[in-house]
């Protein structure tokens, strides 16, 4: 039986579905290594399900991650960033027969420290794989960057669980979306969640308008939410309980001031919601156009009131056509996409 081996850092329900797929479809033998949920993003998931088999990494140190790597004898190792040093030294030690598999979303910002970055990438990092998977264009530029030549790079990591979208998009059938601006996302202030809090107030203070927020996600910035009649704060929610919660639609808001990609842009595009994002968000450059969204050039409270009025103001019409636009958008990646570069990886065919 063919076997892959995935190091990963944690796990989400997205790729689970990704990786559950592929299984499904194709047989292989997974292994997956994996580390503890984060406290900010509890996901609900069966361990067990798709007969995939879990390891977690808290249990390993480098010489037992080796160890594991020697009694599987893989075919293909994917793993998931570079910043786990016992993950590299699996790499570096695997068969020469065993291609690896690097994924990274990082976006180029220039910095001193990615700067730097280049160097320790062309001597010690790019020459151990094989290849490098990112989710789009941002982290296509920066993979060459760190020296990956361009056959080696390939786009179309992240993919959303379309099942948990579906049916909000299914529900609207061709009407306009419930006229609500939805946030999704740890509550911590590179989302620029703060920004739009004040944003909202502000606009809300002359406006008469019945244009609701509803923020969705745990974090640091639970202490200073406010408390406004017209902003509701529901909380960290399993992502299979969107298709009830979010019943109707609405407008998808990520003013982020730092967003290597963004998964969830894809998912709320599934579900026919028009996008209101940050220059920021890297998956703006794939899912967001002038027919289904507003791109933000900058994050400050004045630039968010004005898009926040520009969306109170669409007609009905509008509305509905910016929704089919971004179920169109999302809809050209899936997860036979995602499974389809897996098996290319496994087969030496990539």
């Amino acid at each position: 039986m063919t076997r892959a081996l995935i190091l990963m850092s944690r796990l989400s329900d997205y790729m689970l579905n990704c990786v559950t797929h592929w299984q499904k479809t194709t047989g292989v033998d997974l292994h997956i290594v994996r580390r503890k949920v984060d406290s900010d993003a509890p996901f609900r998931f069966d361990s067990t399900e798709g007969g995939l088999r879990f390891y977690q990494r808290e249990d390993f140190d480098a010489e037992g991650l080796q160890a594991l790597v020697r009694d599987l004898d893989p075919q293909l190792i994917l793993c998931f960033g570079w910043m786990d040093k016992d993950y590299l030294s699996v790499v570096r030690h695997r068969k020469r027969s065993c291609p690896a598999v690097m994924t990274m979303d990082n976006q180029w910002l220039g910095t001193l420290r990615q700067s730097l970055g280049l160097v320790w990438s062309r001597l010690g990092l790019q020459p151990l794989f094989d290849h490098v998977w990112v989710p789009g264009p941002r982290q296509h530029r920066f993979a060459r960057k760190l020296g990956f030549a361009e056959r080696q790079i390939h786009e179309g990591l992240y993919v959303a669980n379309a099942a948990n979208f579906d049916p909000i998009w299914t529900g609207l059938e061709g009407r306009a979306p419930t006229r609500r601006l939805v946030f999704t996302g740890r509550y911590v202030p590179e989302k620029g969640l703060d920004v739009l809090w004040e944003a909202f107030q502000s606009y809300h203070a002359s406006h008469d308008s019945t244009l609701e927020l509803w923020c969705i996600g745990a974090g640091a910035l639970d202490s200073v939410k406010p408390d406004h009649p017209k902003i509701r704060h529901l909380g960290f929610v399993q992502p299979a309980e969107f298709r009830e919660l979010l019943a109707g639609g609405g407008v998808f808001v990520l003013p982020s001031t730092f967003e290597p990609w963004g998964l969830v842009v894809q998912e709320f595009a599934l579900a026919g919601f028009p996008l209101v994002l940050s220059s920021r968000v890297g998956a703006a450059d794939r899912f967001l156009g002038t027919d289904n969204g507003i791109l933000l050039p900058e994050v400050t409270p004045e630039a968010l009131v004005e898009a926040i009025a520009r969306i109170d103001g669409l007609e009905d019409a509008e509305l509905a056509a910016m929704s089919r636009a971004s179920r169109a958008r999302a809809e050209g990646l899936t997860v036979d996409d995602w499974a389809r570069q897996a098996t290319a990886f496994l087969e030496g065919q990539a």
